[in-house]
């Protein structure tokens, strides 16, 4: 058995860089998440989330599909405006027990998958019936789970600086 020369290796690693570069990107986003916040519990979700979305993006053959990320990031802002409570929340889940900063990520998961859903179905009912199958329906919300639950706090950080540039107007 002959070592693989430099071309070889080049090739191999290029080739592995154009497959999966959103996987590496996903990987980045989720290890800026875990700057933002020194939740242990926190960083859990957000690794959860990060192989969830890594495994099933590609599964779903979705992991080049940009509007799962635009999708996701105006989910993520949406449901951060709109959230009240977040310890009420987590003691009807029964996750009480769970930080604050944790049961934000996950309500925003939850959030973001029930939203998607009801959006992928109004789509498949009016338009896309006779274009796409139903296992769309499954398939982005489940995708959409954990997209949030990994990227959530990279998404909510990126917000919060476009809103303190001053991008979105005088406050």
């Amino acid at each position: 058995m002959a070592f693989p020369t430099k071309a070889e290796i080049e090739a191999k690693s290029v080739g592995l860089l154009r497959e999966h570069w959103p996987s590496i990107i996903i990987l980045i986003l989720t290890w800026y998440g875990w700057l933002v916040d020194d939740d242990y519990m926190g960083h859990v979700v957000q690794a959860v989330g990060a192989a969830g979305v890594i495994v099933l993006l590609s599964l779903f053959k979705l992991q080049k599909n940009i509007w799962i990320y635009i999708s996701g990031m105006s989910l993520c802002f949406i449901g951060a405006a709109e959230i009240i409570d977040t310890h009420h929340i987590a003691n009807i889940m029964g996750l009480g027990w769970l930080s604050s900063w944790s049961t934000f990520i996950i309500t925003i998961a939850v959030q973001g998958s029930i939203a998607s859903f009801i959006c992928v179905l109004l789509l498949y009912i009016f338009f896309f019936r006779s274009q796409i199958s139903a296992a769309m329906l499954v398939k982005i919300p489940i995708c959409m789970l954990f997209l949030l639950a990994a990227l959530g706090p990279t998404f909510m950080s990126f917000w919060m600086l476009m809103a303190l540039s001053g991008l979105f107007g005088p406050v």
